[in-house]
């Protein structure tokens, strides 16, 4: 028994004394903590460019809408399309919808027959834009995936 511990104990002694050696050991201390920074700074990057992404989906979208308000169907079911290909969403991750505000309120209502006599009825377009990514570390087991929820209301009328 003592003897097979005396074998390794001398390549420790031996690398110890040996510069080159002592190189491979802080190498191998340093590396890993670096290599987990590195790749987990590359993780959140991408997740902050997703973010990006949907926003600015739902910007374009929003300058469309402004521009060339879609008054029908038809027009609300193609602009819903062009997010969905800008974004690479599919249809379950991609809502556009009208919305009713009454007056002042500033709470929205998918009817607009809830205003009382003599309000004013604001009609809007409201797009919702969901995605989720789930990091490298997440399918590893630590920590979660993350969910985006972009939201825009454009006034219509």
């Amino acid at each position: 028994m003592i003897r097979a511990l005396a074998r390794p104990l001398a390549l420790l002694r031996r690398l110890w004394k040996d510069s080159h050696a002592s190189t491979v050991i802080e190498t191998a201390i340093v590396l890993p903590p670096l290599l987990s920074l590195a790749f987990g700074t590359y993780e959140v990057s991408r997740m902050i460019a997703r973010q990006s992404e949907l926003q600015n989906a739902a910007n374009e979208a929003a300058t469309i809408i402004q521009a060339a308000v879609p008054d029908s169907d038809a027009k609300i079911t193609t602009m819903k399309s062009l997010v969905q290909a800008s974004t690479g969403l599919d249809t379950n991750h991609v809502s556009l919808g009208t919305v009713y505000r009454c007056g002042s309120s500033t709470d929205y209502s998918t009817t607009n027959n809830g205003c009382g006599s003599g309000q004013k009825i604001s009609t809007y377009l409201q797009l919702v834009l969901t995605d989720t990514y789930t990091p490298s570390w997440a399918q590893a087991g630590i920590g979660s995936s993350v969910s985006y929820r972009v939201t825009r209301q454009m006034q219509v009328s």
